[in-house]
């Protein structure tokens, strides 16, 4: 495309491509393409040509946004709609319609966690093996601290000399003070 100069152009003039006409040539930046739809989910504010590549489906789940129902979507709830394309909230669990939400009537031994999250391992602190984040006990605690093969609540060695503190003879067992006791 070409602007002709100023005063180059007569439009009276029968022959306007006469010598001396001067042209200029510029070069024309090519349009943006793009969704010019300020409503669409990709609107492109710098587009100058609508491309028809406009999203309405802002949660990308395939229905355009002016089509979705909200609702219930698990198919679990006693309120399920098979017609719901967007998740509201608003599913009631209560299947049993006894005031009590069923999610929270699945906890048989009533800790606060539900039997689906309960981690099972041992729940005891004084254990070898606690685990901080067992919600059920499984049995597992291993209460031999000194690794001696017995059962410290049986054999009762705090210090771990494999003789049983009860059994223990207190005295001096250094061999080179005066007061050394061989049996201590």
């Amino acid at each position: 495309m070409d602007n002709l100069s100023a005063g180059a152009y007569d439009a009276n003039d029968t022959n306007p491509w006469t010598a001396g006409a001067s042209r200029v040539w510029q070069v024309m930046a090519p349009p943006i393409l793009g969704c010019t739809d300020p409503l669409a989910n990709n609107f492109d504010n710098g587009a100058g040509i609508d491309d028809h590549s406009c999203d309405f489906d802002l949660d990308d789940d395939g229905v355009l946004d002016g089509n979705e129902v909200e609702g219930c979507t698990n198919s679990t709830a006693n309120n399920f709609n098979q017609l719901a394309t967007d998740e509201d909230g608003s599913c009631d669990y209560d299947l049993d319609d006894d005031g009590i939400l069923d999610i929270d009537d699945n906890d048989i031994d009533g800790d606060g966690v539900l039997n689906v999250e309960e981690v099972y391992g041992c729940t005891n602190v004084l254990a070898n093996n606690f685990d901080s984040n067992a919600t059920e006990s499984d049995g597992s605690c291993d209460f031999d601290l000194d690794n001696d093969g017995i059962f410290d609540i049986f054999d009762d060695d705090r210090n771990g000399n494999g003789i049983l503190d009860e059994d223990e003879i207190a005295g001096c067992t250094d061999f080179t003070a005066i007061n050394y006791n061989p049996v201590a």
